[in-house]
Parts: C-alpha cells; structure tokens; sequence
C-alpha cells in the first residue's frame, strides 16, 4: 500500500469522500478551481451518482495536508481524470452503503434504494449515509465497479452559483491577511544567465518602513511594512543595481535565423507510410509562432509562514503537490512539514508566475522564521520575469497529386521546450532555484511524451488521411528565457501551420478550402463538428458572396475533444473579427454552462493572441512589460461567438483547450482570404499585415 508523504492512503476512499458533517459531503479533490468550473462540475457528478441534492455536496479547497494528491490542474484532463475517479468512488460509496443497510433489514441490496441521501426498502427508511458513520468502513481501496459515464445527469442543466463573485463576498489570495504580516519583492533579471551585482554600501537605502534587504547569491529581495513600500523600495534597489550581460536577448526576436542554427535535440514524432515525397506537385510554406506572455489579468500572490517548524504556503499554483515538493528542494525541509494550501485567484490557464511567487514567499519566511510574508507580483513581473509560451518555427512540405489530394506531407518543428513546471525533475525549475545557489543552473524545458499528447509536438499530426507522413521536432537547448506551459501547449502553433497549409494548397488549385478538407477526412466526429460549423455560418455562400470567412478544424491532442471553427472577418488597418462560429464534440458533458463558458474563453484568448500579443525582446529585458506595450483584446473587441456543443455518450475528453489552434487558424485563413496573400506568421498585426502585402 503507497503512502503519502504524511501516511495517508491515497487509494482509500477516505482520501476523497468525507462524511464528518451532518448532511454534508466534503469532495477532498487535489484539482484545483481556477475559474474553469471544475468544482461544479465535480460536485454534479457527486450529487448524481450518491443520490443527493446538489446543495449537499461541497469541494473542499485543495490542500496538501488534507486532499487526495490528483496531480496537476491542467491539459483538460480534470474531468477525464478526477471526474471518473470522483464518479466510480462515489458509485462504490453508494453500493457499500446500500449493501449494510440490506444486511440489517435482512434484505437483499436491490431492495434498497436512495433519495437524497437516505436509504429505502419498499418506502421504509433505514438510515443516510451519516447515520452509519463509523459503522461503514471508508478507508478502503477504491475499485472499478461499472464502466464510465452510465450516470442520468439530471443535474448537468443546473448553472453554478456566482453570486458571492457578483456581490464582492468572494474572498480571494490577494485579499488575505495575516497577523504580523509583511510585504516582499524580489528583483530580478529577466535573462536567466544574467547576473545582478549589489553595491558594496546599501546604507542609503534604509528608510522608514524598509524592514531589511535580503540577498543570497543572485536572489535579491526588500521586506516592508506594506506592499506599495515593497514594490518602491525594489524599484529603488533595481536603480543601483549592476547587471552581468551574458546575453543580448535582442536574438530571440528573429527565431527565422536563430532556431535553425540552434544547438537542439532532435526526435521523430512520426514516420508513416513510404518517406518519399512521390510524383507531383511540391509545394512547402514556413509558419511562425513567437514567444506570448501569460499577460493574467489578476497578478500572482503568495503568502507563506514558518511557524514552530512547520511552513504554510497559500498559493493559486495549478499544482500544489508538486510545488510543495520544489519548495521542500529548495529550503531544504521535509514534505510532511510543508503544508500547501490552494486559495483562489485569477486562472492562467497555464504555467505562469503563481509558483514562482510561492516560492519567493516561502525561501523568505525560512530566511525569517515567526514573520508572515507576503509577495505580489507587479505588472512588469508578470510579463518580463513569469515563464513564456514558447515561440515556434514550423516546416511544412507536402506533394498533391493530379487528382488534388496530398500524398506526402512532412512537418517540422523548431521550438524551446514547452513544460517546466515544478516538482516533476530533481532540479528546481523555479526561478529561485538558481538565484539561491550556483549549484542549480537554469532548467533547460522539456517536451511531455507524445503518447500524452505532447507538448511542442501537440497536435502536429495533421488529422488527415495522408498516406504518407513525416513528423519530426527539434527542442532548442539554448535558453535565455524560461518557457513552459501556455494554454494549448504547441497545437496552438501547430494547428495553425497544418490549417494555413490546407488553405494555402487548396486555393492554389482552385478547390473550396472546407471541401478540400472534407476530401481528406474521414474521422466522422471530426467531419460533423467541422460540416455543424459550415453549414450553421453559411460558410460556402459567404465564400461565394465574397466576404472574408475561414475555417479550422483540429482534435486536441488527436485524442481529445473535436473543434471547429468559422471565422468571419474584416480588415481595414487592422483585423477585425465578426464573427466565431464553433462547434465542439467534447463527449458526455457533465456542465453544459460551464463547458461553454470554456470554449469561448478560449476562443477569446486564441483571438488576442492570433492578433495581438508578442513579447519583444531588448538587449537585457523584455520591452513591453504593461499593457500599453503588451495588448490583450479588449472588451470592445470581442466577437460575437456562437457555440454549438454536442450531444454525446463518449467518454469526456475536456473543453479548456480544444478552441484554441482552430480559432487562431480560422482568423488566419479568414485574414488571408480578405488581403489575397497568405499570412504565415503570428500576429495578425498592423505590421504583419503590410509586410505581406509588400512580399507580393
């Protein structure tokens, strides 16, 4: 039996399901809420498969002590993974508990029913299920006792309750307080291999409210009485500061150059069919995705304590077990002395600076043991220190016969690691780590398994019925910058380039870009969701009328949810979006709210980074470190989105991600239509746009 750092069993179902309060059952997940739905959705799958009101079921909020370890928040695996686990523990709870009530009326368990938590024979009640608490045995394994998904969903209509959120009763990390508490920056350096040099004498900089100035090797942080005295006095210090200049980070703007040339490792993703490109028509095109910033609207906080030897961190980290297992390298304490717990903020949908933050928070309440420490994050940190989306250089080729069907296709990446999340490797991957000690370098990212469904390899397997293919990527083992895990990973990139491609092949041979597809396609999910978004944005008489509409079509992960989109669109100096149409098959549906709420938020965000978001790069920082020179859309420009989910009994497969790579090649194709030139390289910027038109 595996033990958890603290003893527990994580296969009991105690370690998930507890009965302590009257009337109550508390849902011990280690899946975190941040903003997607997910514990609506867990309590719907609780309240179905116990027989009890949905009003009855509470999500505890995730900590390290107390909740079943589920891994990481993230790859819209939540309810695949911890929505089945919740599903089959909840049905085995049920059955034991409807087997001891049989046993003592002495009768047989079909006998029994339940309604809203209290259990029947032939109308007569017997008991609930906290009536036989401590008489029914919870800390045993949890076991398989019917296939997914057999549920009615007769709560999958009713809509989570936000009103706390509305009324401003919503707490969340930012708005804790602790007594005694201070307030901590750090100053960093944006170049990982970049060094900071403090003067000698720092006497000048002691002021009324500046607790003290921490350094160790490269970490350098201030203390103060409250966070705008922190974030002044940083910015003071940054001021005196001296930078070793070991890299000119102006080279990452040009990845057409630089990538190529670039010390990689190289690896084959898939080698299908004869490997040559055969007779006919050769035609190849390049696609680039840069480096895009988290740019999280709400700023990633920390606090931690160090109190009578034991840590307490609150953190919206997407994975708090693994975070407490970095923060245990790094200040040298054991796991079962560190104690995580998740508070709710902002989601990121990805691997941006709330880990770091944490990080900070606990290295300085060790350093200052009995003193609660407080860090928040400023705009400028949030976009030059948090770890990037990588940018990506994409190689399309491929060979289309005399009956206009291709034959051979070849797809190469050229990108930075996609994943550096902490706690999963030996070394920190924290900036922290490094700063603290010359003995850890900066950690070079990495790429998760294919069979997983990648990371810069995500989705570079074209969806097509091509008989011959050939996919390769080359991991850039230079890194200047930390990258690590942005929605979508790669597929947004590389359904980007596969989709442009499409396009580009069947305009050139006079084809209908969506009947070019279809030609190609045979996966039936993949051909409804993609003939739903056709038919429903009159796709074809908007081509034939002339306006400018483009399609993409994409199954996340090639394992996960189909999703298709029609993009209408209008340029002036600019590209303006009208109109998404989307259509997802995502499998049963447990939140139909919450599952749309998903797909056109990630509509939102493939749109702001189709058109908008790029980091540049200066000689020693990022440039645009505010929202003026950093744009996300605005409100005001945010299409009318109509999304149609369907109906299925498959297993779920997630909503967080799939709109992202057909959204963006949508709006690409769509953009192309409209300028007549074929745009290769994201974002559909002002800029871009020019330089198309004078390439032609």
């Amino acid at each position: 039996m595996t033990k958890t750092a603290d003893n527990r069993n994580p296969d009991a179902l105690s370690s998930l399901i507890d009965l302590s309060g009257d009337g109550v059952v508390r849902v011990l997940t280690g899946k975190v809420e941040i903003g997607q739905g997910l514990h609506h959705a867990l309590r719907v799958i609780a309240a179905e498969e116990l027989g009890i009101s949905l009003d009855a079921v509470r999500i505890a909020a995730p900590n390290t002590t107390t909740s079943r370890n589920e891994g990481i928040t993230s790859g819209s695996n939540s309810i695949s993974q911890a929505g089945t686990t919740l599903m089959r523990a909840c049905s085995q709870l049920r059955e034991i508990h409807r087997a001891w009530f049989a046993e003592a009326a002495g009768c047989e368990p079909d006998a029994i029913t339940v309604e809203d938590g209290h259990f029947l024979a032939g109308g007569r009640p017997l008991g609930s299920y906290w009536s036989a608490r401590g008489d029914v045995d919870l800390d045993v394994d949890m076991v398989d006792l019917h296939s997914p998904w057999p549920g009615t969903g007769r709560f999958s209509a009713k809509k989570a309750d936000s009103s706390d959120k509305f009324t401003g009763r919503k707490s969340y990390l930012p708005d804790m307080v602790l007594p005694g508490m201070r307030h901590a920056t750090v100053v960093r350096h944006p170049a990982q291999h970049n060094r900071l040099v403090l003067p000698e004498d720092l006497s000048e900089m002691m002021a009324p409210g500046l607790i003290e100035i921490v350094q160790r090797h490269n970490f350098l942080a201030v203390i103060a009485e409250t966070e705008d005295l922190a974030h002044a006095f940083a910015r003071r210090l940054a001021e005196r500061v001296d930078r070793d200049f070991e890299t000119d980070l102006r080279i990452l703007n040009d990845i057409e150059t630089l990538y190529p040339k670039s010390e990689a490792e190289r690896s084959t993703v898939l080698a299908k069919g004869v490997g040559t490109r055969g007779n006919g028509r050769q035609v190849s095109a390049r696609y680039t995705k840069p480096f895009i910033a988290h740019a999280s609207i709400g700023l990633s906080c920390a606090l931690a304590w160090l109190k009578e030897d034991r840590l307490r961190v609150w953190s919206h980290s997407q994975g708090i077990f693994h975070l407490r297992r970095e923060i245990a390298t790094i200040v040298g304490m054991d796991e079962s002395a560190i104690e995580v717990q998740h508070v709710e903020m902002a989601g990121c949908y990805g691997h941006n600076g709330a880990d770091d933050a944490a990080l900070d928070a606990a290295v300085l309440a060790t350093m200052r043991p009995g003193l609660p420490i407080r860090v928040q994050w400023t705009r400028e940190d949030e976009l030059t220190n948090g770890p990037l989306g990588a940018a990506m250089l994409i190689d399309l080729e491929a060979t289309v016969d005399d009956d206009n069907r291709i034959t051979w296709w070849s797809h190469e990446i050229w990108s930075n690691g996609h994943v550096a999340r902490p706690g999963r490797t030996p070394e920190p991957t924290l900036r922290a780590g490094p700063e603290l000690s010359p003995d850890h370098r900066p950690y070079v990212s990495i790429n998760t398994p294919v069979r997983t469904g990648g990371a810069a390899e995500r989705n570079s397997v074209p969806i097509y019925d091509f008989p011959s293919v050939k996919v390769s990527s080359n991991r850039i083992l230079a890194n200047p910058v930390r990258t690590s895990s942005l929605r979508s990973l790669g597929a947004f990139g590389n359904v980007f380039a596969i989709e442009r491609f499409m396009d580009e092949i069947s305009v050139e041979a006079g084809i209908c870009p969506a009947e070019f597809r279809l030609r190609n396609l045979s996966d039936d999910r993949a051909r409804a969701v993609l003939e739903d978004v056709l038919e429903r944005s009159d796709y074809r008489a908007a081509r034939r009328s002339g306006r400018a509409v483009g399609c993409g079509v994409a199954r996340y992960k090639n394992l996960g949810a189909y999703c298709a989109c029609v993009a209408e669109v209008e340029i002036d100096f600019e590209v303006s979006v009208k109109r998404l149409h989307i259509g997802v098959d995502m499998g049963r549906v447990i939140d139909r709210d919450g599952a749309l709420n998903q797909i056109e938020g990630g509509a939102v965000q493939a749109t702001s980074w189709a058109l908008k978001e790029q980091v540049i790069f200066g000689p020693e920082t990022i440039e645009n470190n505010d929202w003026e020179s950093y744009p996300i859309l605005k409100f005001s420009e945010v299409p009318e989105i109509e999304v149609h989910i369907f109906d299925s009994d498959a297993a779920p497969s997630g909503a967080g991600e799939a709109a992202q790579g057909p959204v963006a090649a949508a709006l690409g194709n769509a953009a192309s239509i409209a300028l007549g030139v074929p745009i290769r390289s994201l974002p559909i910027t002002r800029d871009r746009i020019l330089s198309a038109l004078e390439a032609t």
